[in-house]
């Protein structure tokens, strides 16, 4: 049971995470629209499913859905960080690879990073959130634990 909570929470997260870069699309999109006139949102929009890709690809192989029990803060931002890195020279290879030269750099820069701030802040908050569960001690499961020899008192020391 405890297994399929956590698949179910680690596919809400991959998919928070993948609304999160999409916003950032479209955040990065407006924001340098602002600044100066580009091409339609539909000369850019082919490229949201890539970016959707390599960011969730990246997230996962860098071990970001791994068990938010014992992580620090600093790992998150570590892999965060290397995502976007990594993200960045990818997709610049993409863009390099398929001659797409009509893509803002800007425009690039400002969904890199706008998602890695955002899924940060949202790492970060989850990061919080869940000590302050434990702290209040309801994230735990209860064990009965049959037995009063020196094998129980072991195992009840290990699993405290």
């Amino acid at each position: 049971m405890l297994k399929e909570h956590a698949a179910v929470f680690r596919r809400v997260m991959i998919f928070c995470d993948l609304c999160i870069v999409a916003l950032s699309f479209f955040l990065g999109y407006f924001l340098r629209h602002k600044i100066q006139d580009m091409y339609p949102l539909s000369a850019y929009i082919g490229l949201l499913p890539i970016l959707l890709f390599i960011w969730g690809s990246l997230l996962y192989s860098f071990g970001m859905y791994r068990s938010f029990r014992i992580r620090q803060i600093y790992e998150v931002l570590f892999i965060v960080l290397k995502a976007t890195l990594f993200g960045f020279i990818i997709f610049a290879t993409y863009l390099y690879i398929v001659k797409l030269q009509n893509i803002s750099r800007a425009f690039i820069i400002f969904v890199f990073t706008f998602s890695a701030l955002l899924i940060t802040f949202e790492k970060a908050a989850l990061l919080l959130f869940f000590r302050y569960i434990r702290k209040k001690g309801l994230n735990y499961k209860r064990i009965l634990i049959i037995g009063t020899g020196k094998r129980a008192q072991h195992f009840i020391d290990l699993v405290n």
